[in-house]
């Protein structure tokens, strides 16, 4: 199998450079947090990171690169957040390369601030705006070698540009912070330094790459044994839901768990939906495993497995009550519902409606358990919800018309610079789909049936849609059609 090399990297290089390797390996733009786990590697791989954002976007994470890692895929990093990250993992395997990398690692380099910099966009070739301290402080130790300075006056330049923000470092704002202080002559030879001054940057850049085009292709395979486990956390769990999707033309990558989040606010019908897919995948589902709980292992733990299995047949004709009854008994029997517990717990009743008040205990049971076991944090290990709808046949349908919202919010935010869809209000979008759905007296309980734990909860996954839905007269309502079931009935 081919190997194949992705490297992340921007204003390290210049462009002519990064179009240079382009030839040979897949330049990407700097890293960001997500974008390694979006990234189609596969054992014995190749993934660079040169370059990466930490401000406009979320910094790429430490367990993003160990997954990688835990793939076999070999990671390398220098000269920027690459340099940083590698000196951090290294013990678990990335590897560095430059004397940046070997600064950090050695800790006579520390702060993060030593590499950042400001830079153009993409359209403007990520030219650097500002400088980044390390080269700084590698220009000034060449004087010194050089004879061009003397030592203490290269410690007080360095010492005043360290002080400068990284937003404001430019070569004139350091000359502007020192030579008054240091006197013409002085001053003069500063600037002679900084004419002659060298990219550490770029030098460390080129090291990885050289590094990359040598590869030795014995290695492409096995990467070094290991000594560490990963643990596949919550939070890694999440993040990897949320990279998975496609990109799309004019609006960015879209997540597929946002597609489902668009169903859960927008389509006129999902209470149902979530109902009947939430009681087929606890009827016919792997219950310990869709619930994420401890269960016990062994023998035991294979007797209640089967003993369950047997309460919820495929090939049997349950009508809707059927179903609750069968749901509530085989998640007694897996412990996750006491035997004698009944509709007077407030655990399980704070997931039933007002409205379902009178409703047989059974009955009451299974709807609360479709909403209360199936939490956002249960959704990012098995999604039933977001299964169904790409059997069903809905997904692709749903996808296109929320990339027609994605458009219309792109084109809100340039006709509207200072829109901000995080400062929209709460209340007016509670309030306006409370009236849409008019359900104005029982908010909370609409909410509830679409699988959302509290108002706040919907309320910020419909942040994103509701400018749209109240906005353009144009959107068509959406419905989503019968989800095939484990029966495949429809």
């Amino acid at each position: 199998m081919t190997r194949r090399t992705f490297v992340f990297v921007g204003p390290s290089l210049p462009g002519n450079l990064r179009n240079q390797w382009a030839q040979n390996m897949n330049i990407l733009p700097p890293v960001a947090a997500g974008d390694l786990l979006r990234l189609p590697a596969r054992r014995g791989d190749l993934v660079g990171i040169i370059d990466g954002y930490f401000r406009e976007r979320p910094s790429v994470r430490h367990k993003e690169i160990l997954f990688l890692l835990d793939q076999g895929v070999h990671v390398h990093g220098a000269s920027s957040m690459g340099a940083l990250r590698a000196a951090e993992l290294e013990p678990f395997g990335m590897v560095g390369h430059g004397e940046i990398f070997a600064g950090y690692r050695a800790g006579h380099l520390v702060a993060d601030d030593e590499v950042v910099l400001l830079h153009d966009t993409a359209e403007g070739d990520y030219r650097p705006l500002t400088e980044a301290l390390v080269n700084v402080r590698y220009s000034l130790g060449k004087a010194v070698e050089a004879g061009i300075l003397d030592a203490a006056t290269a410690a007080t330049v360095i010492s005043a540009a360290a002080q400068i923000p990284f937003a404001d470092r430019t070569r004139e704002s350091i000359l502007s912070a020192v030579c008054d202080d240091l006197g013409a002559d002085i001053a003069n030879l500063l600037r002679d330094a900084y004419g002659q001054a060298f990219d550490l940057k770029m030098q460390d850049a080129i090291l990885l790459m050289e590094a990359f085009r040598q590869f030795p292709i014995a290695e492409s395979g096995e990467p070094a044994s290991r000594t560490w486990k990963l643990q596949e956390t919550r939070f890694l769990r999440e993040w990897k839901v949320a990279a998975e999707g496609t990109d799309e033309s004019g609006v960015g990558f879209v997540a597929d768990v946002l597609v489902h989040n668009f169903c859960r606010v927008q389509a006129a019908n999902y209470a149902e939906f979530h109902e009947q897919v939430a009681l087929e995948a606890l009827l016919y589902g792997p219950v310990p495993e869709l619930i994420a709980v401890p269960v016990a292992q062994g023998s035991a733990f294979s007797a209640v497995r089967s003993a369950g299995d047997k309460l919820a047949d495929p090939g049997e004709a349950l009508g809707v009550h059927g179903m609750y009854s069968q749901v509530v008994d085989r998640l007694r029997t897996f412990g996750l519902i006491p035997i004698e517990m009944d509709t007077t717990n407030e655990d399980w009743s704070r997931w039933c409606t007002h409205a379902e008040a009178t409703l047989p205990s059974a009955t009451r049971l299974a709807k609360a358990a479709t909403r209360g076991l199936l939490t956002e944090t249960v959704l990012t290990w098995s999604n039933p919800f977001l299964a169904s709808l790409k059997s069903n046949g809905d997904f692709e349908r749903v996808r296109s018309e929320l990339v027609h919202v994605l458009h219309f919010n792109r084109n809100m935010t340039r006709q509207h610079s200072r829109l901000d869809f995080q400062r929209l209000s709460d209340e007016r979008i509670q309030k306006w789909y409370a009236e849409k759905w008019n359900r104005c007296e029982r908010f909370a309980d609409a909410v509830l049936e679409r699988g959302f734990a509290s108002i706040e909860a919907f309320v910020a996954t419909a942040r994103p849609f509701y400018l749209h839905d109240r906005y353009c007269h144009e959107c068509v309502p959406l419905t989503l059609g019968p989800p095939v079931t484990e029966t495949g009935l429809r």
